[in-house]
């Protein structure tokens, strides 16, 4: 699975449970994993075990064959990728406000996925803090923010890079300025439901 097809695979998981009325808490309790899990899983914050993808299709009433459709061709042999700025398509993650990520690129390493997007932040935004099973780095392209890492605020602005253990809960803050940001993860395979 790689460049944005892991992204699919997610979104497709999301768009299953919802078609279906289920919860992410019901269906973590239908499948034994935890809710945290699916919600990384759907919000691609951890790249999902074969196991857990089992799970997931056999809890949801599909194939996996219907989960996997049409994945794995694109640039299949090519010495590089790369994506065109009409192709790099917005993404949802967890509920949010005020947070517009743009996908522009994800490729398959060989400790997991590298997913590289560009992130827009609203004076105001909201959201509860996440974690992603792997590392990020954060560079701020334009305003300023306050990013917390676990309890600990650090102020970020133009030009500022940090880097982190995504597994620590975190969330950015837009106080003042629309703040762009390019954000790079570097997620590691799923180590545990």
């Amino acid at each position: 699975m790689v460049d944005v097809e892991f992204m699919v695979i997610g979104q497709r998981i999301k768009a299953l449970r919802k078609s279906k009325n289920i919860s992410v808490k019901e269906l973590a309790e239908k499948t034994n994993l935890s809710s945290a899990l699916v919600s990384k899983v759907e919000n691609f914050r951890t790249l999902p075990s074969l196991t857990t993808l089992l799970v997931l299709t056999e809890a949801l009433g599909v194939e996996m064959s219907e989960l996997l459709k049409d994945i794995g061709q694109k640039n299949e042999g090519s010495t590089y990728t790369l994506v065109r700025k009409e192709e790099q398509s917005p993404i949802v993650k967890e509920a949010s406000e005020g947070f517009d990520y743009r996908q522009i690129l994800t490729q398959a390493t060989n400790s997991g996925l590298m997913q590289c997007c560009h992130l827009t932040l609203e004076v105001g935004n909201k959201r509860e803090k996440v974690s992603t099973d792997g590392e990020q780095i954060i560079y701020v392209l334009k305003g300023e923010l306050d990013f917390w890492v676990g309890d600990e605020k650090v102020k970020l602005s133009k030009g500022d890079t940090l880097q982190f253990d995504g597994r620590i809960p975190h969330l950015p803050e837009a106080k003042k300025l629309k703040t762009e940001l390019f954000v790079i993860y570097l997620i590691r395979h799923e180590s545990s439901h």
